[in-house]
């Protein structure tokens, strides 16, 4: 069974973020290209009871998701992509919610979370190439 990949949409015309004023770039960071590599390692908060039947604050999840640093309509922001398979199919359907529920914030409230585990690596890693220098 071949599952359809759903889009997610670009930040709406009237987003908080991604549109700097004339003579200035909007940063943008792509946390697992640092690593050298497009997947994202996503740390997430549970909703509800979830989060209280599982007693953690965070659930990591199988679904595929990369991202890309992208400009749409002069706008500049980390687009997230979901993969193919089932569990990126349940997660894209969340993250639509998400964006529909806010959609002047879209997945900007979720930046930190759907980049933690690759943020996490990136501490340790350059964390180790400091202390081997000093």
């Amino acid at each position: 069974m071949r599952h359809r990949v759903l889009e997610l949409p670009p930040p709406d015309p009237g987003a908080y973020f991604g549109s700097a004023p004339a003579g200035y770039v909007d940063a943008c960071v792509d946390p697992a290209a640092l690593q050298g590599h497009a997947i994202l390692d996503a740390e997430l908060p549970p909703l509800n009871s979830i989060g209280r039947s599982f007693g953690t604050t965070f659930i990591e999840t199988r679904a595929r998701l990369s991202a890309a640093c992208t400009t749409t309509a002069g706008r500049s922001y980390l687009a997230i992509s979901p993969g193919t398979d089932p569990s990126s199919a349940v997660l894209a359907v969340a993250l639509q919610g998400v964006q529909a529920k806010l959609p002047r914030w879209g997945l900007h409230v979720l930046d930190v979370n759907l980049t933690m585990g690759n943020l996490l690596d990136l501490v340790g890693t350059e964390s180790k190439a400091w202390l081997a220098a000093h």
